[in-house]
C-alpha cells in the first residue's frame, strides 16, 4: 500500500508542472520584473518576466505583468497576447481580463469589439462595485453605440468614486459621440474641479479642445498642467504636438529637446526624430549616437539609431551596433529582431531564420517576428512555413495588413480566389480603404473574372488619385473590353512613373498583338528598353520577344545588353 502511495504523491508532483526549485527561480524572476517594471526599467523587466513564464508555465500572474510592461513601452500587439495568457491561464484574474478589454477597445473591429465587451464584462463581474471595472465597461459600451447604457454606468462609477478621472473622461466621450460638445466641455471642467491639482485632468481638457479646433484653448490647459507639473512629459508632449501642428516648429523643436532631458526613456529620443523628420538627418543621427554612448542599454535609442542608419543607408553601421550588443548579450530579442531585418535585405534568409527562432523563444506572440520568420521562409523558397508563418502572424494580430495581403497573394496563386476573397473581406474596417487592400482586392477580383466589381473597386480608388497599381488594373480592364487604345492611355501612364515596369509593359504590347500589329508590340517595347539602357531587365524582356518572333539574331543582341552579373527571370513568381 505504501509504494501505491508514493507512487501517486510523486505523481501529483510531477502534475503538477513545476517543480519546488523551479517554483523558486521563477517567484524570484517574477519579483525582479517587478521591481525594473516599478522602476520603470522596462526591457529588464521584459526579460525577467519572459523568463519567469517560461519557468512558472501555468502561473498568470508573469503573463499580465509582462502585458503591463510592454503596454508601457507603447508595444500593444505583445501586451494583447500577453493578457490573453493570463486570461487563458486564469479567467478570474480580473485585472487581465480589464486590460484586455482596454487594449481591444483600441480596434475598429466589430469582432474585436465584442470580444473586448466580453473580458469587459467579465472583468465587471468579478468586481462590480470596481469604478475601474464599471470604466471599463462603459467604454466597450461606448464604443458598441450603446450610449445610454454607458451613461448610466459611469454615473454609477462616479457615486462610487466622484475622483475617478478615467470615469469622467469616458463620460466626456459619450457626450461627444451624442454631439454635446457643451456638456462635453461642462463634464470636463466638472473632472478639473473634483480634481484641480490633477495634470491629466487638464490634459484631458485641452485635448478636447483640440478635437473642437480651439487651439488656443487647448494651449492655455497644456500650459496649465504645466504650472502644476512643470516636468510632467504628457502635457510636454501636447503641447510640443500643437505647436508643429500650428507651423511654429521653433517652439516646438524647443519643447521636445526640454522633454527629451527629462527621466522617463520613453521620451529621450523624440527631440532627435523630429530633426529627422524635418530633414536634419545628419544632427539626428548624432544626437542619436550621443545618446546611445551616453547609455548603451537604452533599447529605444539604439533600435532609433539603427533604423536611422538603414533610412540614409548606413547599413555598415547598423551592423556594426547590432553586432556589438549582440556580442554584450547574444539574447538581445530587439537587436535580434533587428538584425534579421538586416539580413533579409541582405538575401541572407538561413541567418535571419535563425536570430527570428531566437526571438520566438523569447517571444512567442509576437506577430511580427511570425512575419519576418516567413520572409525567410520565403527567401529558402520553403512554400509551406512561409504560409504557414503569414497564417500565423494573422492569428496572433489581425490587424497585420501585410501579412493578409501575402496570404492572399498565395490563395490567388493557387486559384483559390474566392477563399482569398473572403480574407480580405474580414480585414479591419479601417484598413479597407487602404490602397494595399484595395488593390489585392481588386487581384482577386480580376483573377476570378469578375470585372464588374473589380471595375467600381478600381473607380472608388481613383477618385483619391492615380496609383500606378490602379492604372495598371484600369488598362487591364478596358483590355477585357477590347477597348485597347483607351487601355494603352492607362498603361503608357504607367510606365511614365515606373519605367521598369515589366507587368504594364506586357500589357502594353499584347494590346497591339491583339490588333494583329505585333511588329508594333516589339517596337514599343524596343522604345521601352532604349529609354533604360541600363535596366537589364528590360532588355531581357526585349531578347525574349524578339526570340519568340524568330528575330534570334536581334534576341542576341538584347541578352548580350544585359549586365552580365544580373540575368533575371522576368516571370518567376511562386507565391
Amino acid at each position: 500500500m505504501l509504494p501505491c502511495l508514493l507512487t501517486l504523491a510523486a505523481a501529483a508532483l510531477l502534475g503538477s508542472g513545476c517543480s519546488r526549485p523551479a517554483r523558486e527561480r521563477g517567484a524570484q524572476f517574477l519579483d525582479r520584473g517587478k521591481k525594473h517594471l516599478n522602476e520603470k526599467d522596462y526591457e529588464r523587466a521584459i526579460l525577467d518576466l519572459n523568463n519567469a513564464a517560461r519557468v512558472l508555465p501555468t502561473d498568470p500572474e508573469p503573463h499580465y505583468q509582462l502585458g503591463l510592461a510592454y503596454l508601457a513601452k507603447g508595444q500593444v500587439g505583445p501586451a494583447v497576447g500577453s493578457f490573453k495568457m493570463a486570461c487563458d491561464r486564469n479567467p478570474r484574474h480580473a485585472e487581465a481580463q480589464l486590460k484586455l478589454a482596454e487594449l481591444l477597445l483600441l480596434s475598429n473591429e466589430p469582432e474585436m469589439l465584442a470580444e473586448a465587451d466580453k473580458h469587459a464584462q467579465a472583468g465587471l463581474a468579478l468586481t462590480p462595485d470596481s469604478a475601474d471595472a464599471l470604466q471599463t465597461a462603459a467604454a466597450a459600451e461606448l464604443r458598441l453605440g450603446k450610449l445610454d447604457q454607458a451613461s448610466r454606468r459611469l454615473t454609477r462609477a462616479l457615486g462610487k468614486d466622484p475622483q475617478h478621472l478615467r470615469s469622467w473622461f469616458t463620460l466626456a466621450a459619450v457626450k461627444v459621440a451624442s454631439k454635446n460638445f457643451a456638456e462635453a466641455e461642462r463634464t470636463l471642467r466638472r473632472a478639473v474641479e473634483q480634481a484641480p491639482r490633477a495634470v491629466e485632468a487638464w490634459i484631458a481638457l485641452g485635448q478636447f479642445y483640440l478635437t473642437v479646433s480651439k487651439h488656443s484653448e487647448a494651449e492655455d490647459q497644456f500650459r496649465r498642467a504645466l504650472e502644476i507639473d512643470s516636468k510632467n512629459g504628457p502635457a510636454m508632449l501636447e503641447l510640443a504636438r500643437l505647436q508643429a501642428r500650428d507651423g511654429r516648429q521653433e517652439q516646438a523643436e524647443k519643447t521636445l529637446r526640454q522633454l527629451s532631458v527629462l527621466p522617463d526613456k520613453a521620451y529621450r529620443s523624440l527631440h532627435a526624430q523630429f530633426l529627422f523628420q524635418a530633414g536634419r538627418r545628419e544632427a539626428a543621427i548624432a544626437e542619436l549616437e550621443t545618446l546611445s554612448r551616453q547609455d548603451p542599454q537604452d533599447r529605444e535609442v539604439r533600435s532609433r539609431l539603427v533604423e536611422a542608419y538603414l533610412a540614409v543607408n548606413r547599413s555598415t553601421d547598423a551592423e556594426k551596433v547590432l553586432a556589438e550588443v549582440l556580442r554584450r548579450n547574444s539574447q538581445d530579442v530587439d537587436a535580434l529582431e533587428q538584425r534579421s531585418r538586416l539580413y533579409l535585405s541582405a538575401g541572407k534568409a538561413d541567418q535571419a531564420e535563425a536570430d527570428l527562432l531566437q526571438v520566438l523563444r523569447f517571444r512567442p506572440a509576437s506577430a511580427q517576428a511570425h512575419y519576418l520568420l516567413a520572409q525567410a521562409h520565403k527567401g529558402r523558397e520553403n512554400r509551406a512555413g512561409y504560409r504557414q508563418e503569414l497564417e500565423e502572424a494573422l492569428k496572433l494580430d489581425r490587424s497585420l495588413l501585410a501579412a493578409r495581403i501575402e496570404i492572399s497573394e498565395s490563395l490567388r496563386a493557387s486559384r483559390a480566389g474566392k477563399t482569398a476573397l473572403e480574407l480580405m473581406e474580414q480585414a479591419p474596417q479601417d484598413q479597407k480603404a487602404r490602397l494595399e487592400a484595395v488593390v489585392e482586392r481588386n487581384w482577386t477580383l480580376l483573377s476570378m473574372g469578375d470585372y464588374a466589381a473589380a471595375r467600381r473597386g478600381v473607380d472608388q480608388g481613383m477618385k483619391t488619385g492615380r496609383p500606378t497599381a490602379l492604372l495598371l488594373q484600369d488598362g487591364l480592364l478596358k483590355m477585357s473590353l477590347k477597348n485597347f487604345a483607351a487601355a494603352r492611355v492607362s498603361l503608357e501612364e504607367v510606365l511614365r512613373q515606373t519605367p521598369e515596369d515589366l507587368q504594364a509593359l506586357e500589357a502594353l504590347a499584347n494590346t497591339f498583338v491583339a490588333e494583329k500589329r505585333p511588329a508594333a508590340a516589339i517596337e514599343r517595347i524596343r522604345l521601352q528598353a532604349s529609354r533604360q539602357p541600363v535596366r537589364p531587365a528590360l532588355q531581357h524582356f526585349l531578347g525574349a520577344w524578339l526570340e519568340n518572333s524568330g528575330d534570334t539574331a536581334g534576341a542576341r543582341a538584347a541578352y548580350a545588353a544585359q549586365s552580365p552579373r544580373i540575368r533575371v527571370s522576368l516571370a518567376r513568381t511562386w507565391r
